[in-house]
């Protein structure tokens, strides 16, 4: 089963998010085989009850409530009925590694599906001990562990790591132990199948904020035996 995830990021506004996710769920397949997670923003979060949509939240803090301004905490997605969480994403890491090994151990003991995401910028020489210290922040024997590998460098350059690099990343980091890994990083329509064959799934971002071209790419994307 492929995991097709929709990074919506900063965008759309609670009204606008609402219409989103009711315009993807009525164009998606009643009868998916693969899993599609949408993470609004955070002021964007709704009750999660939707049959082939499951909603995450970008980022939390590792409390259930408590002093900490401008973060959510466990309180509220669990009242929402959200159990899936985004950690690690590169536009907000420089918050500190030990924090998000914080936040990865907080939510794991609270059985949350956890995307994991990791990607190294254009400067970095060695991949394979940059990302290895990156997933020391988790646990890879987690069962509902997703690695999400995004290089920095194709995050909204619309230009996508190649095939080559993908396969052989994906390859190293299943050495190190990763289970299910996606990609993401400048995906689209003309390069998401391809991808999709050589990983376990997708982490869209720009390209996942039309519904209607997500919703048709979702489809597509199910519809192949890989």
């Amino acid at each position: 089963m492929k995991q097709l995830c929709a990074n919506l990021k900063a965008n759309l506004t609670p009204d606008s998010t609402t219409t989103y996710l009711k315009t993807l769920e009525s164009n998606l397949n009643p009868k998916l085989n693969s899993e599609v997670l949408v993470f609004p923003n955070m002021a964007s979060l709704k009750a999660n009850n939707f049959k082939n949509i499951k909603l995450g939240s970008q980022d939390a803090y590792p409390a259930r409530n408590g002093a900490f301004t401008g973060a959510i905490g466990s309180e509220v997605l669990e009242s929402l009925d959200i159990k899936t969480l985004l950690l690690g994403h590169s536009e907000i890491r420089e918050r500190g590694d030990k924090l998000i090994a914080k936040k990865f151990s907080f939510f794991k003991d609270l059985g949350f599906k956890i995307v994991f995401c990791i990607g190294e910028d254009s400067s970095v020489l060695d991949k394979k001990t940059f990302l290895s210290t990156q997933l020391k922040e988790c646990d890879l024997d987690y069962e509902n562990l997703v690695i999400a590998y995004e290089p920095i460098w194709a995050i909204g350059s619309g230009k996508s790591a190649t095939l080559e690099d993908i396969e052989k990343t994906y390859s190293m980091l299943s050495s190190l132990g990763a289970k299910k890994i996606l990609y993401g990083g400048s995906v689209n329509e003309s390069n998401a199948k391809d991808i999709c064959a050589l990983t376990d799934g997708l982490l869209i971002g720009g390209f996942s904020l039309d519904a209607l071209k997500f919703a048709s790419l979702v489809n597509k994307l199910d519809s192949i035996k890989f």
